[in-house]
């Protein structure tokens, strides 16, 4: 029996596969193992716990008290002395793991808040100095003992309101401005008032034409300029650029019958010749120079009339431009 169990032990030997080469090398390889990615540490922000110290009225006696709670919790202690309740915050926070602040509370308002390490002044404080219980919290502010935020800065806009200056009337109606459409195709006498288009430098004035003294080619404009209640002195001014007149000339003709009438007028009025005797030589040349002299009074005469008759046309053109007739 042995010897046929070493037989089997011995063919099951030879069964066994050998290993080849190839897996020798997969065996023997090692295994690189990757170094995880390492993630980024952030910092958390320390837990603070909130705690509240509120100064409460008793009805019933009239006395105040001191209730202790934390943030977000409906249940608190009640103390008669604010030094204990400040005690338990002070334990609380000395056991507690996060960091810890207390908030007073006072007629519906907090009045600051303080650390465990400002606590614990405000406890040497009112151990040393005796105050009333209904004063320590508004003891407290006044001593600055307390940490209050800071106000928010609210910026007011500053609006400047500047007092109108008073407008020189008499300036704005020497720099006012008028305007006459189409004034060149139009003769001055043409325009009326309402032509007139006219401004001034500042607003809220307005220009009112009183008196328009048109002549040839121009027009002399008076006016003033208001402003509410104030008026201006009256101002005048030349406006240019009219549609000038046409100037004919009149000639003054004498006719026929008055031309005879003045020959007539002027015979009678020369002095009669003298009666000479014909036969007389004497006599015929004294008539012969009369003859000469009454040629040459004609003469200046006619040379005279000429000239009235000129002088008297040219002083009537004169005056009926004068009058504003042409």
């Amino acid at each position: 029996m042995a010897e046929a169990k070493k037989k089997t032990t011995a063919a099951n030997k030879a069964k066994k596969p050998v290993a080849t080469k190839t897996t020798k090398k997969v065996t023997a390889a090692k295994t690189i193992k990757k170094p995880a990615a390492t993630k980024a540490k952030v910092a958390k922000k320390p837990t603070l716990d909130k705690y509240y110290i509120s100064e409460k009225p008793i009805k019933k006696t009239g006395d105040i008290e001191f209730n202790f709670k934390k943030a977000k919790q409906k249940t608190s202690r009640k103390y008669d002395e604010f030094i204990d309740a400040l005690k338990e915050f002070i334990f609380v926070s000395e056991t507690s793991k996060n960091d810890t602040r207390v908030w007073f509370h006072r007629n519906g308002a907090y009045r600051g808040s303080v650390d465990l390490a400002k606590a614990k002044i405000i406890l040497d404080r009112l151990t040393q100095q005796a105050v009333e219980k209904q004063r320590i919290i508004e003891y407290l502010e006044q001593e600055n003992l307390v940490d209050k935020p800071e106000p928010k800065k609210v910026t007011k806009k500053v609006i400047i309101v500047e007092e109108p200056k008073p407008i020189d009337l008499n300036q704005e109606a020497k720099e006012a401005t008028f305007f006459v459409p189409n004034s060149d195709l139009m003769l001055a006498s043409e325009v009326q008032k309402d032509d007139i288009v006219a401004s001034t430098p500042t607003r809220g004035c307005e220009v009112f034409v009183t008196n328009i003294y048109p002549s040839n080619g121009q027009m002399e404009v008076e006016y003033v300029v208001k402003n509410e209640n104030n008026q201006s002195d009256s101002q005048i001014k030349t406006l240019y650029g009219f549609k000038q007149n046409p100037v004919t000339e009149e000639i003054m003709t004498i006719s026929d019958e008055e031309e005879k009438k003045l020959e007539s007028n002027i015979v009678e009025d020369t002095e009669p010749a003298e009666v000479v005797d014909v036969e007389s030589d004497e006599n015929k040349n004294t008539s012969v120079e009369n003859d000469k002299k009454s040629k040459m009074s004609k003469e200046l005469l006619w040379t005279i009339i000429t000239m009235s008759v000129l002088l008297i046309a040219a002083l009537t053109i004169l005056v009926l431009v004068a009058t504003r007739v042409i």
